[in-house]
C-alpha cells in the first residue's frame, strides 16, 4: 500500500512537470515532542507547488525534502541553528536559538503560480492546532535509497547558496528579519519572550556532507 501511494504521488508530479522527490513515506504521521536534551522541527509545505524544496542546515548537511503538500520532522541538537531551502536557482533561510524539549515550525508558502516561495518560522499559538495546518498533507522522510548524484544536482554548490542566503537576509528591513526566526510552538502554561532578529554572519559554510 506504501508502495502504491509513493508511486501514485510521483506519476503525479512527473505529470505537473516537477522533479521527483528523493524521499518516501514516513512511518507515522505523528508530531511526537523531542526526546530529552533535544528539539524538534517541523518543515512543511502545505499547499501547491510546482518544484522540489531541497533542505540543508547551517553546516551544509542535507536534512530532507519537500514536494506540494508535504511534511517531515527531525530532531536537532539545542543551541544555533539555520534552515535553508534551496529551490531551482534560488536559497531562503529560517534561524534562530533553539531550546531543548521545545517544537518549532518552518512553512513554506508561495502566493501563486510564478510567485516566490515564502520560506518563514511559524510559532503556532496555545489557542490554534497546528496539526489542522497539515490536514491532508502527507508526512515524508528523506529515502536512504535515493540516487545521491540526483541529490547532489538539487542541491548544487551548497556553501555558495548558503552565503547567498545569508547575504539575503542580511539586506532585508528588520521587520522580514523577525518573519525568519525561530520561535517556538506554544507549550501551555510555558512563557517565551518574542525573539530577536538573527545576527547576520560572516562565517562562510561548511562543505556539505
Amino acid at each position: 500500500m506504501r508502495n502504491g501511494i509513493a508511486l501514485t504521488f510521483a506519476v503525479l508530479l512527473a505529470a505537473c512537470g516537477g522533479a521527483r522527490p528523493l524521499v518516501r513515506d514516513a512511518s507515522s504521521r505523528e508530531i511526537a515532542a523531542p526526546s530529552e536534551g533535544r528539539a524538534r522541527v517541523v518543515l512543511a509545505l502545505p499547499g501547491a507547488y510546482r518544484d522540489v524544496i531541497s533542505v540543508v542546515d547551517e553546516r551544509g548537511q542535507y536534512v530532507g525534502q519537500l514536494a506540494q503538500r508535504t511534511f517531515t520532522t527531525l530532531e536537532v541538537e539545542p543551541g544555533t541553528r539555520r534552515f535553508y531551502a534551496l529551490v531551482g536557482a534560488s536559497a531562503y533561510v529560517v534561524g534562530g536559538t533553539v531550546e531543548a524539549g521545545r517544537t518549532y515550525w518552518v512553512v513554506a508558502e508561495t502566493a501563486g503560480f510564478g510567485r516566490p516561495l515564502r520560506w518563514m518560522a511559524w510559532a503556532p499559538t496555545c489557542s490554534e492546532d497546528p496539526t489542522a495546518r497539515l490536514s491532508g498533507v502527507r508526512a515524508v522522510e528523506p529515502d536512504p535509497d535515493a540516487d545521491r548524484a540526483a541529490l547532489d544536482r538539487a542541491l548544487g554548490n551548497v556553501p555558495q547558496r548558503i552565503l547567498e542566503a545569508d547575504r539575503e537576509l542580511e539586506r532585508m528591513p528588520e521587520a522580514q528579519r523577525a518573519e525568519r526566526v525561530l520561535q517556538p510552538a506554544c507549550v501551555p502554561g510555558a512563557e517565551t519572550a518574542p525573539p530577536a532578529a538573527p545576527e547576520p554572519t560572516e562565517t562562510e559554510p561548511a562543505t556539505a556532507q
